[in-house]
C-alpha cells in the first residue's frame, strides 16, 4: 500500500470510528429524549409512503387517460370515422390491460355522439350518458382528468373506480374503469409489517379495503369506534390523533388521497414503542458489525470503494449519454414536422446555452437551459402539419391552435422530466416582457428567467431562418428587430447579450453549429475494415473518419489530434486492442467501441476496468453501426 493510500486508510478508520460513536450517542439520546416524537414520525412516515403509493397509482392512470385523449383527438382531427375511432378505443384498452394485468376493467367513451367500449359492451336501454356520473364529472373538470369516487363491489368483492376526461370539443368524454387493487395492497402491507392495521375509506364513509374482509362495503356513520374515526378525519387533509379503539389506547394516522379517499392506520401505542426499541437495537448492532467488518477487511473494502467510484462515474456518463440521445430524438421529431425549420430546436438550445454562459450561470444551469431549448416546442407535436407548414397568413382559429403548444408542451414535459425550470421554459417562452404574450400574459421578472432566455434565442432563429412564408432576414435586419424589442418583447439585459453575439458573428455562421462533423478514428490492422466503415457512413455527411492500422499509429495520432470516438479492433499484431486502450486511457477519455469476432469477445472481460462504451460484432452490420454511433454521438 502506498504511503498516501495508507494515510487515507488510517483516516478512514478514524473517521468511521468517530462516526459510529456519534451515531450510537445520537441514537441513545434520541430514544431517551424523543421517543414519543419518534413514534409519531414513524407512523406518519409509514402512512405517507402508502398514500404516496396510491397517489402514484392514480396519477399513472390519469397519465394513461391523458395519453389516450391525445390519441383520440389526433385521430378526430385527421378525419377518422366512427369505426376507426372504435378500433382505437379497443386497441388502447387492450394495451392498458396488458400493461396493468387485471387492473383495467374497460376503456370507454362517448365520442362524436357515439358510445364506444373496449370490451365491445353496449348501453342498456334508457341509459342517459349526459346524466351519468362519469360524463357530468368530466364535463365539470375543464378538460382535466377527474376521478369518480371509488366504491366497493360487494358481489365481486373488489374495489372499483372510474377516471374520466372531456376532450377538446367539449362534448366527447373518455373514461377508464379500474380495479383499485392498490388499496388492498396498502392495507395488507401495513398489516404485514406489524405496524397495526390499515384500511381505505372514501369521502362518503364507504369502506374500500379493510384488514377485516367483513368490513369491506360497510358505511361508517355510526357511533362505534370506526364511525368516530371517520367523523374525526372527514373533511381534513392529514394528521394523527389518539383515541381508544376496541379498548386499546391507540394512535390513528390518516392521509387524504385525491380528495376522494383516506388511507387510515391504527397502531397501539405499546406496539409503536416496541417497534422503536427494536429499530434502535438493530441500529446499534448494525453499527458494531459494520465497524468490525471495516477493521478486519478495510484494505479490501478500500480497493472496492475506489473501483465502485470509477464504475459509478462510468454509469453516470452512460446515463447522461442515453438521456441526451432521448432528448435529441425528441427535438428531431419536433423539427421534422416543419420542413422549413430543420434544426431549429438544436440552434435555439445552442444560443440559449451560450446566453446562459455569458450570464455567469453554472454548468448545471447551462445544461438545463440547453435541454429546455431543445424541448421548448415539444407541444407542436399535437399541432397539424397543415397549420405549421401553411405558406399563407394564418387565420384567427389557426393562430389559436398555434398558441396552445406551450401549454401542451408543459404538460407533456411534466410527466417526462422532473426539472421544473425545463418545464417552465416550454410553457412561458412566448411571454413578452411588456405582458402582451401568451399563454399567461406574464410581464417582466414574472416570466421565469429560463423562458426569457429561450424567448430571445427563439426569436433570433425564427428571423434568421427560412420560413414557409418568407426567406431568412439579413443579419442587420435581425439585429435591428432585437434592438427594437428591448423592454417590449425581450428582457433588455438578455437582448443585449444576444446583440453582442450577433456583433461577434461577423461571418454570419451561428446557424451552422449543428453541422460540425464528429471525428472518428478506426483502428484495425485490416485496411478493408477501415474502408468498409467509411463506405457505410459515406452518405451521412456527419463524420470525419481517419484510419490507423496498428495500436502504435493510433496512439501517435491521438498525441496531436482530438477524436470524438474510436472504433478499436480487439485482435491486432503488436499492441492488441486491450493494451492500446490501456495506453489511450493515460492520455484521453475518448469513447471507445471494440470490434471483435465471436472468438475474441471473451478477451473483453479484461477491459472492464478501463471503460469502453460497447462492442460491435465482426463482420460489421451497417444498421447496428449507425445506430450505435447515433446513440453515443447524438446524431
Amino acid at each position: 500500500m502506498k504511503k498516501k493510500d495508507k494515510r487515507l486508510y488510517i483516516l478512514t478508520l478514524i473517521a468511521t470510528f468517530i462516526l459510529i460513536v456519534l451515531m450510537l450517542v445520537y441514537n441513545f439520546a434520541s430514544f431517551y429524549f424523543n421517543s414519543v416524537g419518534n413514534m409519531e414520525i414513524l407512523g406518519k412516515t409509514r402512512l405517507e409512503q402508502e398514500a404516496d403509493q396510491l397517489n402514484a397509482y392514480l396519477d399513472d392512470n390519469m397519465d394513461m387517460l391523458f395519453a389516450t385523449a391525445i390519441g383520440v383527438e389526433n385521430a378526430i382531427k385527421s378525419g377518422a370515422d366512427t369505426e376507426k375511432l372504435r378500433d382505437l378505443i379497443e386497441y388502447s384498452g387492450m394495451q392498458y390491460k396488458h400493461r396493468h394485468d387485471s387492473s383495467i376493467i374497460s376503456l370507454y367513451g362517448y365520442i362524436n355522439g357515439v358510445y364506444m367500449d373496449s370490451n365491445g359492451e353496449t348501453l342498456d336501454n334508457g341509459y342517459s350518458i349526459n346524466d351519468s356520473v362519469w360524463y357530468t364529472l368530466a364535463a365539470s373538470a375543464n378538460g382535466m382528468p377527474a376521478i369518480v369516487s371509488p366504491y366497493y363491489d360487494v358481489e365481486l368483492q373488489a374495489t372499483r373506480m372510474t377516471v374520466c376526461m372531456m376532450l377538446g370539443d367539449r362534448e366527447s368524454v373518455i373514461a377508464i374503469d379500474i380495479n383499485l387493487d392498490e388499496a388492498e395492497i396498502i392495507k395488507e402491507s401495513i398489516l404485514a409489517e406489524g405496524m397495526g392495521y390499515g384500511f381505505v375509506i372514501n369521502k362518503d364513509g364507504l369502506v374500500i379495503a379493510h384488514h377485516d374482509e367483513n368490513e369491506n362495503g360497510k358505511k361508517y356513520n355510526l357511533d362505534d369506534d370506526n364511525g368516530k374515526i371517520f367523523n374525526k378525519i372527514s373533511g381534513k387533509t392529514q394528521g394523527h390523533f389518539e383515541m381508544t379503539v376496541n379498548g386499546v389506547k391507540s394512535t390513528v394516522f390518516f392521509d387524504n388521497v385525491k380528495k376522494d379517499m383516506y388511507v387510515v392506520m391504527v397502531v397501539s401505542n405499546d406496539s409503536m414503542s416496541l417497534n422503536i426499541s427494536i429499530v434502535l437495537l438493530r441500529n446499534i448492532i448494525a453499527c458494531v458489525i459494520v465497524f468490525m467488518i471495516i477493521l478486519l477487511f478495510c484494505t479490501i473494502f478500500f480497493n472496492k470503494l475506489r473501483k465502485s467510484i470509477r464504475a459509478e462515474a462510468r454509469s453516470k456518463a452512460e446515463l447522461q449519454k442515453l438521456n441526451t440521445s432521448t432528448i435529441n430524438a425528441l427535438a428531431q421529431t419536433i423539427d421534422a414536422k416543419d420542413r422549413y425549420t430543420n434544426g431549429h430546436s438544436q440552434r435555439v438550445a445552442y444560443y440559449s446555452k451560450e446566453i446562459a454562459r455569458r450570464m455567469g450561470k453554472s454548468p448545471e444551469e447551462q445544461n438545463n437551459v440547453y435541454i429546455a431549448g431543445l424541448l421548448h416546442d415539444l407541444g407542436k407535436i399535437r399541432i397539424p402539419e397543415a397549420v405549421i407548414n401553411k405558406d399563407t397568413v394564418l387565420s384567427e382559429d389557426e393562430e389559436e391552435i398555434i398558441k396552445i403548444h406551450p401549454i401542451t408542451g408543459y404538460h407533456i414535459l411534466k410527466g417526462l422530466y422532473g426539472e421544473q425550470s425545463i418545464n417552465e421554459g416550454a410553457k412561458y417562452h412566448h411571454e413578452r416582457y411588456d405582458g402582451q404574450g401568451y399563454p399567461s400574459r406574464l410581464s417582466g421578472d414574472e416570466i421565469p428567467e429560463i423562458a426569457r432566455i429561450i424567448g430571445v434565442a427563439d426569436s433570433y432563429d425564427a428571423m434568421a431562418s427560412n420560413r414557409s412564408y418568407r426567406m431568412a432576414l439579413p443579419q442587420e435586419v435581425v439585429r435591428a428587430e432585437i434592438e427594437k424589442g428591448k423592454y417590449t418583447q425581450f428582457d433588455p439585459a438578455i437582448a443585449d447579450i444576444m446583440l453582442q453575439m450577433i456583433d461577434e458573428d461577423v461571418e454570419y455562421n451561428m446557424r451552422e453549429v449543428e453541422y460540425q462533423h464528429k471525428k472518428i478514428l478506426v483502428v484495425d490492422d485490416e485496411e478493408e475494415i477501415i474502408k468498409k466503415v467509411k463506405h457505410i457512413l459515406r452518405h451521412k455527411n456527419l463524420y470525419n473518419i481517419a484510419g490507423a492500422q496498428s495500436g502504435e499509429d493510433a496512439l501517435n495520432m491521438l498525441s496531436y489530434m482530438d477524436m470524438d470516438l474510436i472504433l478499436l479492433d480487439v485482435n491486432m499484431p503488436g499492441l492488441d486492442g486491450l493494451e492500446t486502450l490501456r495506453r489511450i486511457r493515460k492520455i484521453s477519455n475518448v469513447p471507445v467501441i471494440f470490434m471483435a469476432t465471436e472468438k475474441d469477445k471473451n478477451t473483453l472481460n479484461g477491459a472492464a476496468d478501463m471503460g469502453y462504451e460497447d462492442y460491435l460484432s465482426k463482420p460489421l452490420i451497417p444498421t447496428v453501426l449507425k445506430e450505435m454511433l447515433h446513440s453515443i454521438l447524438g446524431y
